[in-house]
């Protein structure tokens, strides 16, 4: 149509031939290294959104001491005009060792047209270290998805804790492989987060006596969801045991007390669907 076309006549020519779906990622902020103090909190962006979705990527590393390593991550979503809040978000986020931080990815669709992310140390006695990229695009999104990124975080050191091993499959959020668990002792494996979604924990034991043992699953940190806030909790005399919990917007932890009268093998599988 020639450029003196009516307005009617460029929409149905765009209506004919169609729109192409166009990501365009645009990065909105970035920081790098940025400390947060034990307990404290930082604003590390608060920008304008003209796209449909967001994308987060957060680094962050604990001194080796630190006993709480997590961070509150918190989402808020205004009209920069008014000031309303559309919508605000909280995930906690994992650390590891500064030689070996943990990844955490975030993604999903925008709430409104300005976003501010602040980020709490829930560690009352070390400083995290956070490294921070936002950016907004048109990926078509019907729910936020966050997780970890298993293929960086597969030689992640936690502070006072034990990783389960991490495929490069990021549906699968941990696995144990023959894990000794002394008769009378317990063990604790943090594994990862898919918040929002339907996770299927599948496992079996092996001893040379009769077994007797307990497995629970719980969010973490316990500082927020306190010690009881369990996911699945059972006590089991057979081989194998499986159980489905619906993921909060945390890591989880696995925990295994052998009851028995012999030391046992576990082997476990957690995988989260979509």
């Amino acid at each position: 149509y020639p450029d003196f076309a009516t307005p009617q006549a460029h929409a149905t020519a765009i209506a004919a031939t169609g729109v192409p779906l166009l990501s365009s990622p645009a990065i909105l902020a970035t920081s790098i290294g940025q400390v947060v103090a034990a307990s404290g909190t930082e604003t590390f962006a608060n920008e304008a959104f003209t796209q449909t979705g967001y994308a987060i990527e957060l680094v962050i590393a604990y001194p080796a001491a630190a006993t709480n390593p997590f961070c509150e991550v918190r989402l808020t979503w205004t009209d920069p005009v008014s000031g309303i809040v559309y919508g605000e978000q909280h995930y906690f986020a994992v650390g590891g060792t500064a030689a070996a931080p943990m990844t955490t990815l975030g993604s999903g669709p925008a709430r409104s047209a300005q976003l501010t992310v602040a980020i709490t140390n829930l560690d009352t006695a070390q400083a995290a270290t956070v490294t921070m990229l936002l950016a907004q695009d048109s990926t078509i999104r019907q729910a936020d998805r966050w997780g970890w990124r298993n293929a960086a975080n597969a030689s992640g050191i936690v502070p006072a804790s034990t990783l389960a091993t991490l495929p490069d499959d990021e549906s699968s959020l941990g696995y144990l492989n023959a894990v000794n668990v002394n008769n009378g002792a317990n063990l604790t494996w943090l594994f990862g987060m898919a918040p929002g979604q339907l996770v299927q924990l599948s496992g079996f034991a092996s001893s040379a006596a009769a077994l007797a043992y307990n497995y629970q699953v719980r969010p973490v940190p316990s500082s927020v969801y306190t010690a009881s806030g369990y996911l699945l909790y059972n006590d089991v005399a057979t081989t194998g045991f499986n159980g489905q919990f619906i993921a909060p917007r945390a890591p989880v932890s696995l925990k295994i007390t052998n009851n028995g009268t012999a030391v046992a093998a576990f082997h476990v599988m957690m995988t989260a669907q979509g």
